[in-house]
């Protein structure tokens, strides 16, 4: 093991394979996301910017039996593309997954201070500080060796 990082990686860098979508309408944030993962060594990692499509998506990787590990969503964002952003879309998401009995770990990565019971783990984003990507790393780490 390399001091400071855990068993499976190869100075830093983290050999995960998942599969994540990505709820998130804001190009930046997206790609600050993106970074994370990339840098953890999850390189599938599907970006979709409204409800419709990527219900869509999932339902697809569902039927096709392709496994999505994860989803982390925004919880503004618009819930079909054309339209402005819904400050419900996120509660919409989570309430359709647990509804149709989907089990995938859901996390919300906002800008607001959020607490929900019906996900994995909220985190609150901010583009001034690197805190928000050490605990998405430790939530992924966490479900990925349980």
């Amino acid at each position: 093991m390399v001091l400071g990082y855990p068993p499976g990686c190869i100075i830093g860098i983290f050999l995960i394979e998942m599969r994540v979508v990505i709820f998130e309408d804001n190009e930046i944030k997206y790609i600050d996301v993106k970074d994370v993962l990339n840098s953890m060594g999850i390189t599938e990692v599907t970006w979709v910017t409204n409800v419709a499509d990527g219900i869509s998506y999932i339902n697809d990787c569902l039927e096709n039996e392709k496994v999505v590990d994860f989803i982390i969503t925004d919880m503004n964002f618009p819930l079909c593309y054309g339209v402005k952003p819904e400050t419900f879309a996120g509660n919409w998401l989570v309430d359709y997954f647990r509804h149709n009995k989907i089990k995938i770990p859901i996390i919300i990565c906002s800008t607001m201070s959020i607490d929900c019971d019906d996900v994995y783990g909220c985190i609150q984003y901010g583009p001034d500080t690197d805190l928000w990507k050490e605990e998405l790393r430790r939530m992924l780490l966490i479900q990925f060796y349980m």
